[in-house]
């Protein structure tokens, strides 16, 4: 019986971490791509909002270009003499369970009188800017000049570092150009990571997940899955989970096949610690997390921080979070998250900010255990939350975690304090 109660209060972290992230995106007016707040479409108006100026600049629409609904995601293009230019297609109505990486990658395609697409400009999606943009740069120019009929066999390459964003793009002209054209869609739903590196990255889980149960004390085995995560997870696949990304599967929705690892490392998050492993993903899967325990084994002088230090890390972290959560309920924020260090892994599209944030972290690493996952990381802090309905459990029944020793006479706090 009691542990039926420590798992259901585990149960209740989880809705309770759940529920602190469904407010964040609450502003938008969408759950799961469910546009609960939408507005509610009119006899005489399209059911899907055309381009605006800036988007019909993009497109290189003269200023005094009319729009005319042809359908319910179509306009007719008319200069100010009354000449036809040529057909404006959105691709939102068709591509509403075609996911980027936080959600749905929507644009516009402007085909001209002779129906080759001459422009794409993009509607608002939740991508993070600088990704978005390589994408865009990188994808559009591939389907530009060419025939509408062509579209949607059309081969093009995503880009590398933006695989989700471009891959949203692609699927969404693919399969706007297939339904309307009343043919089959020339691409297949498959990671986007490809097949490949997917079972790569199940298998790297896979060998931290026996570690965490079965190889504690194993020195090696540890050292072996510290260098795959950031090796395999990290640098090669540009596989991690990010509040980023959990606001915008919960405002957008996911999609299992494409998502497929990021997808096993959330269940392998919330599930793991259900079996007395706290702090699995972060101990045992987390990219950043592994790279900042491989700089602690560099053998240097470590610092002798107080257990009221590390207190204190454990608070600034628990205010970092709060802070966070709400100028998200207050539908600000967001640009904070671009922060986040994960994407450090992506080293030719990274932010500089995040690249020097992410290092600075690094060889601060060298001298404290784990700062950023310590004192700063909200992800961290929510899966924390998640779990503290078996806590008192794990104090029975987990024996202290077994980490590398450091190569030096200071040591770090035990994981289980963490």
């Amino acid at each position: 019986m009691r542990h039926l109660i420590t798992h259901l209060e585990h149960v209740l972290s989880l809705l309770i971490v759940f529920l602190l992230l469904t407010g964040t995106v609450m502003y938008s007016g969408r759950l799961f791509g469910y546009q609960y707040a939408a507005p509610q479409a009119t006899a005489d108006a399209p059911t899907y909002a055309a381009p605006d100026s800036r988007q019909a600049a993009e497109m290189g629409l003269p200023a005094d270009a009319t729009l005319t609904p042809a359908d319910s995601a179509a306009w007719t293009v008319r200069n100010a003499d009354g000449e036809t230019l040529g057909l404006i297609v959105t691709t939102e109505p068709y591509g509403k369970d075609i996911r980027g990486y936080c959600g749905p990658t929507p644009v516009y395609l402007f085909f001209d009188t002779n129906d080759t697409l001459r422009a794409i400009s993009a509607l608002d999606n939740a991508e993070s800017p600088g990704w978005w943009d390589d994408a865009a740069a990188g994808v559009f120019p591939q389907f530009v000049g060419t025939p509408a009929d062509a579209l949607a066999a059309k081969n093009v390459d995503a880009v590398s570092g933006a695989t989700f964003s471009s891959n949203g793009i692609i699927r969404h002209i693919h399969t706007t150009m297939a339904v309307r054209a009343n043919s089959t869609c020339a691409d297949t739903a498959q990671p986007v990571i490809g097949w490949g590196r997917t079972l790569l990255v199940l298998a790297v889980m896979a060998l931290g997940i026996g570690g965490s149960l079965w190889g504690r004390g194993h020195k090696g085995l540890r050292l072996v899955t510290l260098i795959l995560n950031v090796a395999v997870l990290g640098f090669w696949c540009g596989q991690y989970l990010s509040v980023t990304l959990l606001r915008g599967w919960i405002e957008n929705g996911a999609a299992p096949l494409l998502h497929l690892p990021l997808v096993a490392m959330l269940l392998v998050a919330v599930v793991v610690p259900f079996f007395h492993r706290p702090h699995h993903y972060c101990l045992w899967t987390c990219p950043f997390g592994s790279a900042q325990e491989l700089m602690w084994l560099i053998p240097v002088r470590k610092w002798r921080l107080t257990p009221a230090a590390y207190a204190l890390m454990r608070i600034l972290r628990t205010l970092v979070l709060i802070v966070l959560l709400v100028m998200l309920w207050c539908g600000t924020g967001a640009f904070l998250l671009d922060y986040e260090p994960f994407s450090f892994f992506l080293l030719d599209k990274a932010a500089p900010a995040v690249i020097i944030l992410a290092l600075a972290f690094l060889a601060l690493s060298m001298f404290v255990p784990h700062p950023w996952c310590r004192s700063v990381c909200p992800l961290g802090s929510l899966l924390d939350l998640s779990e503290d309905g078996a806590k008192k459990a794990v104090k029975k029944v987990l024996p202290r975690t077994t980490t590398i020793a450091p190569p030096s006479s200071a040591k770090a706090p035990t994981d289980d304090k963490r």
